[in-house]
Order: structure tokens, then C-alpha cells, then sequence
């Protein structure tokens, strides 16, 4: 029997829950930040990697809050990207 929770989301319904774009949720899988499945030719993503992804998410904007700047190792290939809001950033994470 398959329960509601156990469902798997596909991209678009996982942007719209966030209110943000498709290509967001694609960036975020490419970049290894939220594990989705291929089924078919289709993306789709369990509830709970979708939480895990939240979690991970709502304890950087703790830190950033926290702490008041973010320092991320750049990797290679990094540009140096202007602070924001007063957040000290020394590279982009790819």
C-alpha cells in the first residue's frame, strides 16, 4: 500500500512547492545538493531527500544569521563574487 508520504515529486512540483524555477531544482541536483531518481527519461525526488535538502538549506541561512558571513572554499574555476548583505564570501560552490 503506498501512502501519501512515501510518494516520489517530480521537478516541477518540487520548484512549485518552493515557489522558485524548475532550472533551480536542476541546479541543486546537478550540483549534488539534493539527490533525486531517474525513472524513464524523468527526474524525481523523494520526500525525504526533498527534507534533507530543507534542512541542509535552513541550517546555512541559521549560520549565515549566526555567524554573519559565509566563507566557502572556491574550487577550481571560482570566481570571486562581491559580498552580500555584509556576508564575507571567498568563492562560489559548485
Amino acid at each position: 500500500m503506498r501512502t501519501e508520504s512515501s510518494r516520489f515529486h517530480r521537478v516541477r512540483a518540487v520548484a512549485d512547492m518552493l515557489d522558485v524555477s524548475p532550472n533551480t531544482i536542476y541546479r541543486a541536483i546537478e550540483a549534488g545538493e539534493l539527490d533525486a531518481v531517474r525513472i524513464g527519461k524523468s527526474l524525481r525526488i523523494s520526500p525525504e531527500s526533498l527534507r534533507i535538502y530543507l534542512n541542509t538549506r535552513a541550517e546555512s541561512a541559521y549560520q549565515v544569521q549566526a555567524v554573519g558571513q559565509v566563507v566557502v572554499e572556491p574550487s577550481a574555476g571560482d570566481l570571486p563574487v562581491a559580498p552580500v548583505s555584509g556576508a564575507v564570501v571567498s568563492g562560489v560552490a559548485r
